[in-house]
């Protein structure tokens, strides 16, 4: 649990605290949050949220960077299909096709653009790199 990004609700006042656990003693929790601060709670007033329910407090309260993909696949993919694996891959927060053109009567291939959010700029390249080595050519 050290080390780990953690979601903490006090039982009384329903404040959230988000940070990375930095010790852990038989009373007290002390965390880092996003400013470097560290925070100490008392482990008898704390609840600790669940995966979901941080996901979801992350999702409603940071700010999400916006991009968006377009790539080369077969014309024969499942737009449902493609939603579903970009939405797995593990930083994505949302994603839609906003666009899909064909390339040319003579190819099989299809050009879709995708519009995803992230919670760190820094996972642009993890998504980019995910989608080509799944065989997509980026354009």
């Amino acid at each position: 649990m050290v080390s780990s990004q953690v979601g903490l609700q006090n039982s009384f006042t329903k404040q959230i605290t988000v940070g990375i656990v930095k010790k852990v003693t038989s009373k007290y929790v002390t965390l880092e949050n996003n400013d470097k601060e560290e925070i100490t709670l008392k482990l008898s007033n704390i609840d600790i949220l669940s995966d979901k329910e941080l996901y979801e407090w992350k999702r409603n309260n940071l700010k999400l960077e916006h991009h968006n993909l377009s790539v080369l696949l077969p014309s024969k993919c499942d737009e449902k299909y493609l939603i579903k694996m970009f939405s797995n891959i593990e930083p994505v927060v949302d994603v839609e096709i906003v666009d899909v053109e064909d390339e040319d009567k003579n190819s099989n291939l299809r050009k879709y653009t995708f519009h995803y959010t992230l919670f760190n700029e820094s996972d642009e390249s993890y998504v980019e790199e995910y989608i080509s080595c799944i065989g997509a050519t980026i354009v």
